[in-house]
């Protein structure tokens, strides 16, 4: 809820498009979506979650609902129009990832833009759940996009060296970077397991 509230001071309220990322693998970020949806629907605002990895994909896990359609089927056929899901959550749709495509860096890089506006025209509110920074280009390919980035940090998993290489890729690619969210702080973390658990392949 307070990660929500500073959401809205720094949109002051606009229809936007929120990507959420990380470094690298295993940082939370899809649970934090999730939850972040959660918590803007409980105060009316209609949101819907945009599951934009698609190499692991995990926001219709979250919700226990089924990935047959979602973004890679909008992108690849240009008539497609899979309607997004309800979660079960008043307010709060998912449109998942869809199957996994083969070239999901390319469909990004020449479709996302279009869907990503429809969609932005039809919710007040996208939050999109991209794959990690550093493991491949997708979640750069997203970033300029959208109308802001939230990075997500597990305590004690991240070099700076790596934080420092996201936030300059970032930069590079043009995104407005709106801040960081520190995930699992207080808690042991085995920064090795945690990163070995979940690999992303370019």
């Amino acid at each position: 809820r307070a990660l929500r509230t500073n959401i809205e001071f720094l949109t002051k309220g606009s229809s936007v498009a929120i990507q959420v990322t990380s470094p690298n693998a295993a940082q939370g970020k899809s649970t934090i979506v999730a939850n972040l949806g959660i918590a803007f629907a409980q105060v009316g605002i209609e949101t819907l979650v945009l599951d934009a990895d698609l190499r692991r994909p995990y926001q219709h896990q979250i919700f226990g609902l089924d990935n047959g359609r979602g973004l890679s089927t909008l992108m690849a056929v240009s008539d497609a129009t899979p309607d997004p899901l309800p979660t079960g959550v008043p307010g709060l749709w998912l449109l998942p990832s869809g199957p996994i495509p083969p070239n999901s860096t390319e469909m990004l890089h020449i479709r996302f833009e279009r869907v990503l506006d429809d969609l932005r025209a039809r919710f007040p509110l996208v939050l999109v759940d991209s794959p990690p920074i550093l493991p491949v280009s997708d979640a750069r390919l997203i970033a300029p996009r959208a109308d802001g980035v939230i990075m997500a940090l597990s305590a004690g998993t991240q070099k700076p060296a790596a934080l420092r290489s996201a936030l300059e890729k970032l930069a590079l690619a043009g995104a407005q970077v709106l801040g960081v969210v520190l995930n699992q702080a207080g808690q042991d973390v085995d920064a090795v397991e945690a990163y070995d658990a979940y690999r992303y392949d370019e």
